[in-house]
């Protein structure tokens, strides 16, 4: 998927799908056969209570997934169904509304609609249960194609007989497209790069037994660890004249060099209401992430760039000047490369979103005023140049001691 997956408030967090379910779709009962009908909505968890509000309102300890209709695509695995025990499935529209539960919890929720040839049916056991993914198994092929072998997109996605889920979280994480004109939020303007969701796995797992509705409600949670990171530009000294500050690339690395990327698998619970387990997959060479931005982001004094990274899920990092985390901003005044390195002191625990509003770029003062000739075009030959405070002079010959380049004009 090449879109942002906008995320909002979602208030309570105790709001179960199935509370809502006959605003759904009508109220029925089993019927050995009959194909099963899916609803779903989706959350992170809220890693900071001052999180922005560029999702939405921030309302107890969830920040909903909105799904893009159309375009995302679930799997949906029942060893015990009837027929094909796993489908993928795309999700169609949108029903929201208020729970009924007296309190003001708002939800979106969608209904899914099968692309396999054949749905899940119900069978006549007395339990069904249900695991679920996002992404399914075909977008996962899509988006990583490119990037790993036939057979290691072959063991990826949901695999019903072991309970288990396969992914990967690429090095590489660069927006698919750029934003094409800057946001304004709270006072600051600057560009928000819309994350790839496609890398945001989420999971559900879901017991239904005999009486209950045919109507299955299933809630997404986010397994991996989102971090927003919102970078500022520097100012001016007043002696200075102003630049071009372009932000080309940041990157998100662990300080110890551990896997924070690449392959892991997730193995389901034998309840609905217990966490699933963790392993990274992983051995070198996924100890950090990068996202490029094309030729880069021009901004001006105080203007910010906004990106998000995912990590692998199961992972705590630790707080305080030690921090494991650092993001290493990669920016330029003029054509002048320079970096910006910030460690993250703030713990970070498995499955939440996060975001960090105070990496600033370093201000531009007057001792570095020598930092003009970096904004010249470098096919500019010094003849072209009068240098201010050297008596008009300019350099127009230059006599190589080394005779390897004599008698040279610029």
């Amino acid at each position: 998927m090449n879109k942002y997956i906008k995320l909002f408030a979602l208030a309570g967090a105790t709001f179960l799908l199935g509370a809502c379910q006959e605003e759904l779709v009508p109220e029925n009962i089993v019927v050995p056969g009959d194909e099963i009908q899916f609803g779903a909505n989706a959350y992170f968890e809220n890693g900071e209570p001052q999180t922005r509000t560029e999702y939405g309102d921030i309302v107890g300890d969830k920040i909903e997934v909105r799904w893009v209709p159309e375009e995302d695509r679930v799997d949906i695995a029942c060893p015990n169904a009837a027929g094909s025990t796993n489908s993928e499935y795309k999700v169609a529209g949108t029903v929201s509304g208020e729970t009924g539960s007296g309190v003001a919890d708002i939800y979106s929720a969608n209904t899914l609609v099968r692309l396999s040839p054949v749905g899940l049916q119900w069978s006549g056991s007395d339990e069904h249960v249900f695991y679920a993914s996002y992404p399914s198994k075909n977008q996962i092929a899509a988006k990583l194609g490119s990037i790993l072998s036939q057979q290691e997109i072959g063991e990826l996605g949901l695999n019903e007989a072991t309970g288990k889920l396969k992914g990967f979280l690429p090095l590489d994480q660069s927006p698919a497209e750029l934003p094409a004109e800057k946001t304004t939020r709270g006072g600051k303007t600057g560009w928000v790069v819309e994350p790839d969701m496609t890398y945001a796995y989420m999971v559900e797992r879901k017991t239904h037994t005999k009486g209950q509705s045919a109507n299955i409600g299933l809630r997404f949670e986010s397994q991996v660890t989102a971090l927003e990171f919102e970078v500022l530009a520097g100012h001016f000294d007043a002696n200075v004249t102003q630049l071009p500050i372009t932000i080309l690339a940041m990157q998100l690395y662990h300080n110890n060099n551990e896997q924070i990327c690449g392959h892991f698998e997730y193995t389901y619970a034998e309840t609905d209401d217990a966490e699933g387990t963790f392993e990274s997959k992983s051995t070198n060479g996924y100890e950090k992430i990068t996202q490029t931005f094309g030729d880069g982001l021009v901004v001006a004094p105080g203007e910010f760039v906004d990106a998000t990274f995912f990590l692998l899920p199961g992972q705590t990092f630790s707080e305080g000047n030690s921090g494991e985390l650092s993001l290493t901003v990669i920016y330029k005044v003029g054509n002048n490369p320079n970096t910006k390195t910030a460690t993250l002191q703030k713990e970070i625990t498995p499955k939440k979103k996060y975001f960090f509003s105070n990496v600033q770029l370093p201000n531009v003062e007057s001792a570095d005023a020598s930092s003009w000739f970096a904004a010249l075009n470098p096919a500019t030959y010094i003849s072209q140049l009068s240098i201010p405070v050297a008596g008009n002079a300019f350099s127009y010959y230059y006599d190589d001691k080394d005779n390897t380049t004599n008698n040279k004009y610029f």
